[in-house]
């Protein structure tokens, strides 16, 4: 499976939990068939390596940064700036009392969100 169709899967999950409630968050920008590339947001409070899906399980603030199983191996080693800021987004959660984690498939959201507390 690609990160999109693991991202749909892990969605449509999510939303059917009685208590949850989560969205794709798209952070790419508008593709340019011109110029065939990726035209930026320009807006300031996009923040670089925003996660992939953020939600609200039982109160609590989530997000889940997600990759491929082949990705998701070299993910917390790699040095490339695109996962560094994923890596730190991350962390900057967890900092705030939210919960966050990357994952590769439906399997590992499942067992993420077993690790929110069901009260606050």
């Amino acid at each position: 499976m690609n990160e999109k169709q693991i991202e749909n899967q892990v969605l449509e999950w999510l939303n059917y939990q009685p208590g949850i409630v989560a969205i794709k968050v798209n952070t790419t920008g508008t593709y340019d068939p011109t110029r065939k590339v990726f035209r930026k947001i320009k807006n300031k409070f996009i923040h670089l390596g925003t996660s992939d899906i953020f939600g609200i399980a039982y109160s609590w603030p989530f997000t889940m940064e997600v990759k491929t199983p082949k990705t998701i191996k070299t993910f917390w080693t790699t040095q490339k700036k695109r996962e560094v800021n994923q890596r730190e987004f991350l962390q900057m959660v967890i900092k705030y009392g939210g919960f966050a984690t990357c994952i590769a498939s439906l399997e590992d959201a499942m067992a993420f969100i077993k690790t929110i507390p069901r009260h606050r």
